[in-house]
């Protein structure tokens, strides 16, 4: 038993330490250990055999599944926490810079992230200045530029509109949106010029619109047959720019447009009543004629309805086909016919057209007045303004006014001078069945009534001093006893034919007498004798006033 004793292990302590151990009476471990070494030997003699191993205990993991769910959490709601506060300082950030929000865009332009001033100009150049419209009438198109019709993009409100983004009462949404790459397009602010948008309608108009075509009178083989009218079609200006003005940011945005046309009826669809009544007429030819009061002449024309036919155009009148003639057709046809007059001669303007077709319809002849144009003449070496007048037919004062910026007495060699019109001679309508013809050379005078002669005076002219002045002239004044003061004469029956100066007549009177009531000049008729009028005999100047009302030519010869 002593050996076993000695040779079982006391305890698991090292024998030194327990030897100190047991023999210190004051060491507190001490009890511990002797009770723990006795529980010890008690157990050897108690087990008779082995004891079973405990299974070892298995480790316990570093965190539960719990933990780690808290700690995601946790750290969620941290980055959750931080991400906030730093798009809140990006946000406030964005709020007070002069940016726009990124992802922004105005039709095809992205203005995102700029400036404004940069997003205004970058608008203002693709949108006004590089920017067409496709015009289109449904078939075709045509390219245009937006400013043509006054149609212009706000590029400054337009921005503006675009800067609210993100900073509105709604602002942070639409901040959040942009940043997670949404696009948001701005309507453009456009503005439009109505009155400017009309005017550029109206040149389409007068490209494309197809007037209603009135039933009319076609002249074919030699006999007229009625045409039906057809109804056109026309751009509806009004509507037209109502329609751009309401859809003006959409047109800019798309740089497409459509015009709006409506349909025009004729006034006349049919006029196969009126050809049965009008039928005597549009058969009867059109009668002209052109007299020539400078040179006593008169052309007589006819025109076939062959070649009139296209002049006619039947015009409502109180409801009921009225026919007439277009100006401009006829216009037309007298400007290529007066190319044949030669001489500078052409027909007088103010001719009416109702007369001429009151005249045609009337089977009476049409006259027409030719006018002789004004003429120039370059001056020569040695040129005296007295004779280049006496030689224009004219006299002194109309060439001085015809040519305001010239000296009379000192005419320059190559300066070109106006010579008027015969015709300004001739203020008052032509009465063209007279005529009186007055001859310097044989110091005469004849009187015609419709080419006819009707009698023939002898007379008296100006004196060489002061000669009557050669030209084609008009009777403009009537007075049974004109008074000269600058000669104390008095005139019976004066014609007044020309002004030798304005206000001073020179005419057509019996012989003259002085205030003492000396007669002058009887003895000299057929001879020069006067201060510049025609003088007759008593009863013939008489004869002559009564016969000649003013308007009648006076035409003096050398």
């Amino acid at each position: 038993m002593d050996n076993m004793q000695s040779n079982a292990p006391k305890s698991g302590m090292p024998p030194a330490i327990r030897r100190r151990l047991e023999s210190d009476p004051h060491s507190p471990s001490r009890p511990v250990i002797q009770m723990a070494v006795e529980q010890q030997a008690q157990g050897r003699q108690q087990v008779k055999t082995p004891a079973r191993v405990p299974a070892r205990p298995r480790k316990k993991d570093r965190f539960s599944t719990s933990e780690v769910i808290i700690a995601v959490a946790v750290g969620g709601v941290a980055l959750i926490i931080l991400a906030g506060v730093a798009f809140f300082m990006l946000f406030v950030l964005f709020s007070m810079s002069d940016r726009i929000l990124p992802g922004v865009r105005v039709g095809d332009t992205n203005i995102g992230g700029l400036p404004r001033d940069e997003a205004s100009q970058l608008l203002w150049n693709e949108w006004n200045e590089n920017r067409q419209l496709l015009i289109s009438d449904g078939k075709q198109g045509w390219l245009d530029s937006p400013a043509g019709f006054g149609l212009y993009l706000d590029s400054e409100a337009t921005v503006n509109k675009a800067y609210e983004l993100g900073r509105a009462s709604d602002g942070l949404k639409q901040f959040v949106g942009l940043l997670l790459m949404q696009k948001e397009q701005v309507l453009p602010e456009v503005v439009l010029n109505m009155e400017t948008a009309r005017s550029r309608f109206e040149d389409y108009a007068a490209r494309l619109d197809v007037p209603a075509t009135d039933a009319a009178l076609r002249y074919e083989n030699g006999e007229w047959t009625a045409v039906p009218g057809e109804a056109g079609l026309v751009i509806d200006i009004a509507a037209t720019t109502a329609e751009l003005a309401a859809q003006r940011a959409l047109v800019m945005s798309s740089g497409y447009f459509s015009l709006t046309f409506a349909e025009v009826q004729p006034h006349f669809t049919d006029v196969s009543a009126a050809l049965e009544q009008l039928q005597p007429v549009l058969n009867r030819p059109m009668r002209f004629s052109a007299y020539d009061p400078i040179n006593d002449e008169t052309v007589n024309w006819k025109v076939e309805p062959a070649t009139f036919s296209p002049w006619l155009l039947i015009e409502n009148l109180q409801g009921e086909p009225n026919l007439t003639i277009q100006n401009d057709k006829l216009a037309a046809y007298l400007q290529e016919w007066q190319t044949g007059l030669g001489d500078g001669r052409i027909l007088q303007e103010g001719y009416s057209i109702d007369d001429l077709v009151e005249a045609w319809k009337n089977d009476t002849r049409y006259s027409f007045i030719i006018w002789h144009q004004a003429k120039t003449y370059t001056v020569q070496s040695g040129d005296m303004l007295t004779d280049i007048a006496y030689h224009a037919r004219m006299p002194y004062w109309k060439l001085i006014e015809a040519n305001p910026d010239i000296d009379p007495e000192n005419l320059l060699v190559g300066d070109e001078l106006i010579i008027p019109s015969k015709n300004e001679m001739l203020p008052l309508p032509v009465v063209k069945e007279k005529r009186i013809v007055i001859s310097i050379s044989e110091q005469r005078m004849w009187t015609y009534k419709n080419g006819e002669l009707l009698n023939e005076y002898v007379i008296s002219t100006g004196i060489d001093d002061s000669p009557t002045l050669p030209g084609v002239f008009q009777v403009q004044t009537h007075e049974l006893k004109a008074y000269a003061s600058v000669w104390d004469l008095y005139m019976p029956h004066f014609l007044g034919i020309y002004q030798g100066w304005p206000g001073f007549w020179n005419g057509i009177h019996g012989l003259p007498t002085l205030s003492s009531g000396v007669q002058l000049w009887a003895s000299v008729l057929g001879s020069k004798a006067s201060y510049g009028c025609i003088i007759m005999d008593l009863d013939s100047a008489e004869t002559v006033y009564n016969w000649a009302e003013d308007g009648v030519v006076v035409e003096i010869l050398p």
